[in-house]
């Protein structure tokens, strides 16, 4: 069942290069996205396309194990994630632009999401409450790096 497109950005008072570090690196997850509890590097590959990661995650209440792959990896400007498997199938599209002299960043999330599972028990309802989760994940990229 697909559910749809989620598009969302965030400037962030920090250059490119220390964004796109961050939020490339999903062993950083944990850090920001109080939904995943864990993230191994299950590839020989352990950043770039092609890394393959395990997340132990929870999403709306309900606790699954996502296994997800770089494949496509720009730094400091693109990178884009796909779910190999998931309770929540996406391919996520990471963004980044510099402003400001370089002293800032344009950092966009833009995810094509579908739902299995559990998750197809929200209908209507989970595309918007993903809108909500996906604002407050980049609202923590930028408490976690303005700091």
């Amino acid at each position: 069942m697909k559910f749809g497109r989620v598009t969302e950005s965030v400037e962030i008072e920090r250059p490119i290069s220390e964004v796109f570090d961050f939020v490339a690196d999903l062993t950083r997850d944990p850090q920001w996205f109080r939904g995943v509890r864990e993230v191994r590097v299950l590839s020989t590959v352990e950043r770039g396309a092609g890394t393959e990661y395990e997340q132990v995650t929870r999403l709306f209440g309900w606790p699954f194990i996502a296994h997800v792959r770089m494949t496509e990896y720009e730094p400091p400007h693109r990178a884009v994630l796909e779910s190999i498997r998931s309770a929540t199938p996406f391919r996520a599209e990471y963004r980044l632009g510099q402003l400001n002299g370089g002293r800032s960043t344009r950092y966009t999330l833009d995810a094509t999401v579908a739902g299995s599972s559990f998750y197809r028990l929200f209908g209507p309802v989970f595309l918007p409450l993903l809108r909500r989760a996906t604002r407050q994940r980049l609202g923590g990229h930028k408490r976690l790096l303005e700091q």
